[in-house]
């Protein structure tokens, strides 16, 4: 994978100038220490990266901010969403911080809470005709079934239940998970769904 990336990046004359590392855990896809990745190759590397920039940008479609160590990339980090990748909106967003330094967040209002399957599938950007694969599958039915499934499951067992209940699409289960890990990291899951 880091030589296919690295080979689209020099087509487009953009040179990769190295990796963060891998802390430990960090690799079992439920450590969310990603932060601490970033800020260790920042100081490694002059507190600003190299040849005296002090404007850099951390882009991910997880939730960085809220992760452990999250904090220091407030005001430096772009998230995108799974499904749609870095948009036009996101880029730009991003050339700023590289231009100027720091932005400020965006004030947004907190989105609702995620009460129904309905609701979760909307906040997952996924099309609400995944809801009748879902709600034929007696581990997947409702939403109260999919937080108790990843909770008692993990992350990776979760994907391949959502596979077996039908969801062909990687990035489809991706999106639901990350969805409700999102949710939950945010505290948006209507009460009776908190386990």
């Amino acid at each position: 994978l880091s030589s296919r990336i690295n080979g689209c990046l020099h087509e487009r004359r953009v040179d990769c100038i190295g990796a963060t590392p891998q802390l430990s855990g960090s690799m079992d896809r439920v450590s969310r220490v990603r932060p601490k990745e970033i800020v260790s190759w920042l100081s490694e590397h002059g507190l600003g990266g190299l040849h005296g920039s002090t404007n850099w940008v951390a882009i991910d479609d997880r939730d960085l901010v809220s992760e452990d160590g999250g904090e220091a990339l407030r005001g430096r980090f772009v998230q995108t969403a799974f499904a749609s990748g870095l948009t036009r909106e996101l880029a730009d967003r991003a050339i700023t911080m590289l231009l100027h330094g720091p932005q400020p967040c965006p004030e947004e209002e907190r989105p609702p809470n995620v009460r129904t399957l309905q609701d979760l599938l909307a906040e997952a950007g996924v099309d609400t005709a995944v809801m009748d694969v879902l709600q034929g599958c007696a581990t997947t039915s409702s939403l109260p079934a999919l937080v108790k499934a990843v909770e008692s499951s993990g992350r990776v067992k979760f994907l391949e239940l959502l596979k077996a209940s039908g969801i062909s699409r990687p990035a489809t289960r991706q999106a639901i998970a990350n969805a409700i890990g999102r949710c939950k990291r945010e505290d948006r899951l209507c009460p009776e769904l908190k386990i």
